[in-house]
């Protein structure tokens, strides 16, 4: 839902996970892993969308 916003909705779904990465909101669990069904904290969602 970020990425679509980041890009007004101009986005394929596969390249969703780069462009939160790449605008520094998410980072991966390691370099090569992304947790899609991991959970965060009010806070830690609170402190994305604020940024």
């Amino acid at each position: 839902m970020l990425a679509w916003f980041l890009t007004n909705g101009d986005i394929p779904t596969k390249d969703a996970i780069g462009v939160v990465q790449q605008a520094g909101l998410f980072n991966g669990t390691t370099e090569k892993t992304f947790n899609l069904n991991g959970t965060i904290t009010r806070d830690q969602m609170a402190t994305v969308v604020m940024h």
